[in-house]
C-alpha cells in the first residue's frame, strides 16, 4: 500500500525506475486470462513497449499476450488491469481510441483508481508518452479516463468527469466547484474518499 500512497500523493508522473520495472526484464508474478479471469497462472512476466505481456511459463515456453487475452497481471507488487474502449486525448486537438490496454491499479474502494501511460505517435518519427488516471464506480463500473487539459489542469471537463465519482463526500463537491482540486491533487482526494479521512484542498486557482 506504501507504494501505492506514494503514487497518489505523487500524482501521475512515473519515475524512471518505475519506467525500468515496468518495460525491464521479467519479474516474478501471476496473471488471469480473460476467458478465466479467476484463475490465478504463476510465470516470469515482463511487459513489452508494444503493450503486449511477456510470459515466460515453468517448462521455459514464452507466450506473447495482447491485453485483450488477459485480465489482469501483478508482479513485483504492482497489479495490472486489462481495460478497453478507452480515449486519450494526445496534447493536441485530437485524440486516440484504445481498444485495450493495462492500466496499473493504484487504489481500490468506493471507487477503483487505475493508471494509463500511453505512448502515441507525435509526428516527424518521434513519440509522446501521455498519463491520465481511469476511475471506476468499484470494481465493475464503466471507465472514465481524467487527463490534464491542454491549457488547464482542473477546467470544465475535468469537473465534469470527477464530479459523480465524489458524490458520497459533499464536501468534496464543494471543493470541485470552487475549483480547488484539479489533476495535480485528485490523487489524495480519492485517497481519502477511498479511506474515510479527511481532505482540504488550498485555494481556487486560475483552472479554466
Amino acid at each position: 500500500m506504501r507504494v501505492f500512497i506514494l503514487i497518489l500523493i505523487g500524482g501521475l508522473g512515473l519515475p524512471h525506475l518505475a519506467l525500468a520495472q515496468l518495460f525491464g526484464g521479467f519479474e516474478a508474478g501471476t496473471y488471469g486470462l480473460s476467458e478465466s479471469p479467476t484463475v490465478r497462472q504463476p510465470g516470469q512476466l515482463r511487459l513489452r513497449h508494444n503493450g503486449e505481456l511477456s510470459v515466460k511459463t515453468s517448462d521455459g515456453k514464452i507466450l506473447q499476450l495482447k491485453p485483450g487475452q488477459v485480465a489482469w497481471y501483478q508482479a513485483d507488487g504492482r497489479k495490472f488491469v486489462s481495460l478497453r474502449n478507452l480515449y486519450l486525448r494526445n496534447g493536441g486537438l485530437d485524440g486516440v481510441n484504445i481498444d485495450h490496454a493495462f492500466c496499473e491499479q493504484l487504489d481500490s474502494g468506493r471507487v477503483m483508481v487505475l493508471r494509463l501511460e500511453y505512448t502515441t505517435g507525435a509526428g516527424f518519427g518521434g513519440e509522446t508518452s501521455v498519463s491520465a488516471y481511469v476511475l471506476r464506480n468499484g470494481s465493475s463500473g464503466a471507465p472514465v479516463v481524467v487527463q490534464r487539459g491542454t491549457f488547464s489542469s482542473g477546467g470544465r471537463n475535468f469537473r465534469e468527469a470527477v464530479q459523480p465519482f465524489l458524490a458520497a463526500r459533499p464536501e468534496f463537491l464543494r471543493y470541485l466547484e470552487e475549483k480547488r482540486i484539479n489533476i495535480e491533487n485528485l490523487g489524495q482526494v480519492l485517497f481519502a474518499l477511498n479511506h474515510n479521512l479527511s481532505f482540504t484542498p488550498p485555494s481556487a486557482l486560475n483552472m479554466e
